[in-house]
């Protein structure tokens, strides 16, 4: 039963990565950090020195992503 949960966190912190790396170019990091509550930061210094960002915090980032792509889904 650990393994799963371990897997289900190493599938959403893989999720949130690639989306970070992947869009950066687009991606207002400042105001996304407000947003969410993680530490201002947080996610320029995961893409810029490959830091490492807190399974709580990535717990954050993936679901503010979530609700952002179901909130787009559902006006279209």
């Amino acid at each position: 039963m650990g393994n799963k949960k371990k897997s289900i966190k190493k599938e959403r912190r893989e999720r949130v990565e690639n989306f970070l790396i992947k869009c950066k170019p687009i991606l207002n990091i400042l105001g996304m950090e407000r947003e969410i509550g993680v530490p201002i930061g947080t996610m320029q210094k995961f893409l810029s020195n490959n830091s490492v960002i807190h399974d709580d915090r990535i717990s954050k980032i993936d679901k503010f992503l979530f609700n952002i792509f179901i909130d787009y889904d559902k006006d279209s």
